[in-house]
Parts: structure tokens; sequence; C-alpha cells
């Protein structure tokens, strides 16, 4: 008795899946100099890269901001001076990239909301 064993090699096809955000509160309003978290949860494939902008420029890592892996970011102690609107923008070169407003406010301070 003999025992033929075959192999099939089926080539990688990456499979793209559009980039998509996972839907969450427009708006948050947080105690003056306390911690504010922005979500922006995001799928996709390949998986996307998450960067957020404020007035049209870029945020980058700070004393004051943080961002994580999985799209939040961090406002350290939310003044005055961080009430705005936030925006996240993921892409992932492949699909088209998507993004999504988030707007920061101060509770007490009714003339930021």
């Amino acid at each position: 008795m003999h025992l033929i064993i075959y192999i099939y090699i089926v080539p990688f096809c990456p499979i793209s899946v559009p980039i998509g955000i996972v839907p969450g509160p427009d708006s948050i309003i947080v105690k003056p100099n306390s911690q504010a978290f922005l979500h922006c949860e995001v799928y996709g494939n390949p998986k996307p890269t998450v960067t957020w902008s404020r007035s049209r420029e870029q945020i980058r890592p700070n004393d004051q901001y943080e961002t994580f892996s999985n799209g939040t970011l961090l406002v350290r102690s939310a003044t005055e001076q961080d009430v705005d609107s936030y925006t996240c923008v993921a892409d992932n070169g492949v699909t088209g990239a998507v993004e999504r407003t988030v707007k920061l406010s101060l509770r007490g301070m009714d003339q930021y909301l």
C-alpha cells in the first residue's frame, strides 16, 4: 500500500476591508483640569493609523496630549485653551481615509458649550 500526499500551495491574497470608525459621542464635557479621553476606534485591513488634529494642525504627543494604539486621544489636564473640536483621521494608504470630529467642552463654563 502506497500513501500519496498532495500539497496545494495557495498564494496569500490579503483581503482589503474598507476603513470604518466605530460610532461614539460627538462631544465630551469634562471638569476643568481633569483628563479627557476622545475616542476614535477604527477598523479596516490593512490596519489604519489614526492621527488627530485641532484647528487643522496635527496633534503630536507631548506633555498635554497622548495618543494610544486604539485611536484614543488623551488630553491630560483640560483647560479653557483645550476647548475646541478635534478631528481624528484614519488612513491605511489603500482605501480612502475617513474622519470624525469630537468637540471638547468644560463643565461649568457655559460660554464654551
